[in-house]
C-alpha cells in the first residue's frame, strides 16, 4: 500500500494501480475502513460495501488482463445522495424518502463512472433537497468540517458530505451538484477542488432535481487534474480537449458592487487579492453589473 494512500489525488492513484503498485481491492478496503472508522461524523448516508468490492475485483481481473478501462480505473469514489444508484435509494438529505424504494437502475452518470472502472463506496449527506449553502441536516446529521478537529464547523453546502469525504481522506473525489454554489461553496470550506460545470454539460437523469434549469453536476477532488478525468468520465468521453490556457487570453468578469453588497469584508477582500493576483499573471479583469444573478436566485427559489 503507498504511504499516506488518504492523500493521494484520485488521478495518482490510477497512475500507481495501473502500474501494478496498488491493487484495486485493497485500495478499495483501506478506503472502506476509513470511512467505518469516521463514522460518528456523518458524511455518509449510504456505504456501499458490496458494490464496491465487486467494482474494484472487476477493475482488478481487468488490469491483470491489460484492458484498463481508463486513467481512473480501480479509483474509489463516492456519490451525492440524490443521484440514484441501482439497489439504493435516493433520499436527497430528506426524512421524506429516508425509508423509500431502492432504485431500480443507475443514473446514467452512474453507469459512465462504472463503465471507466470507478469505484463506488457510497453516497455522502447534503443538505436536504440540496437547498442550502451551510450543510446542516436535522435529519440525517451535519457533517462537520474536517479542517478543525477542535471545534464544530460547518462544511459548506449543499454537498456537505462530499467534501467532507474527500477532504477527511475517506474517498478520493466524489460527485456533487451545484445550482448556486453547492460545489464551489464546501469545496472551498473545505479546502478542496470542486469545478462547477455549465449548464447541460452533464446528464442529469437520475438527479434529484433543486432547479430544473439550472442545477448541474460536478466532481470535487484533491486536484484540478482530477477534475479534468472525472469530468471527462462522467460525460463518458475516452477523450478530453481541456488544456491549461494562457492567463493573458482569459477575460474574468466579476459583479460589481451592486451585485455582492451582502458580501462580508473578509470575503470582499479576498476576492479582490484574488482578482489582483490573477491581474498579474496577464487575466483581463472586467467588473460590470450583472442582473441575471438576482434573477438566478428568484429562478432557483420557484423552481425549488
Amino acid at each position: 500500500m503507498a504511504d499516506n494512500l488518504e492523500q493521494q489525488s484520485a488521478a495518482e492513484i490510477g497512475r500507481l494501480v495501473a502500474a501494478g503498485r496498488l491493487d484495486p481491492v485493497d485500495v478499495a478496503e483501506f478506503f472502506l475502513g476509513r470511512i467505518d472508522r469516521d463514522r460518528e461524523n456523518p458524511s455518509f448516508i449510504t456505504v456501499t460495501r458490496e458494490r464496491a468490492l465487486k467494482e474494484a475485483d472487476a477493475s482488478r481481473k481487468r488490469l491483470r488482463e491489460g484492458r484498463p478501462a481508463g486513467p481512473l480505473d480501480g479509483v474509489p469514489m463516492a456519490w451525492k445522495d440524490l443521484v440514484d444508484m441501482a439497489g439504493e435509494r435516493t433520499t436527497a438529505g430528506s426524512a421524506l424518502f429516508a425509508e423509500s424504494e431502492p432504485k431500480p437502475v443507475d443514473a446514467p452518470i452512474v453507469a459512465n463512472l462504472s463503465a471507466a472502472g470507478m469505484v463506488a463506496l457510497g453516497k455522502t449527506n447534503l443538505s436536504e433537497f440540496a437547498f442550502s449553502a451551510l450543510g446542516l441536516n436535522p435529519h440525517f446529521g451535519t457533517p462537520r468540517n474536517p479542517r478543525d478537529a477542535a471545534t464544530p464547523r460547518i462544511a459548506g453546502g449543499s454537498s456537505s458530505g462530499a467534501a467532507v469525504a474527500v477532504a477527511a481522506g475517506l474517498a478520493p473525489c466524489a460527485i456533487g451538484s451545484d445550482t448556486g454554489g453547492s460545489i464551489r461553496a464546501p469545496a472551498s470550506f473545505c479546502g478542496i477542488v470542486g469545478f462547477k460545470t455549465s449548464e447541460g454539460r452533464i446528464d442529469k437523469r437520475g438527479v434529484f432535481p433543486l432547479s430544473r434549469t439550472l442545477d448541474t453536476i460536478g466532481p470535487m477532488a484533491r486536484t484540478v487534474e482530477d477534475c479534468v478525468l472525472i469530468d471527462m468520465a462522467l460525460r463518458g468521453a475516452p477523450t478530453t480537449p481541456v488544456r491549461a490556457l494562457d492567463l493573458k487570453r482569459v477575460e474574468i468578469v466579476v459583479p460589481d458592487k451592486t451585485g455582492i453588497d451582502d458580501a462580508d469584508a473578509a470575503v470582499t477582500a479576498n476576492l479582490e487579492a484574488v482578482m489582483k493576483t490573477l491581474a498579474s499573471e496577464g487575466a483581463k479583469i472586467v467588473s460590470r453589473s450583472v442582473p441575471s444573478l438576482g434573477a438566478m436566485r428568484s429562478l432557483v427559489a420557484l423552481e425549488a
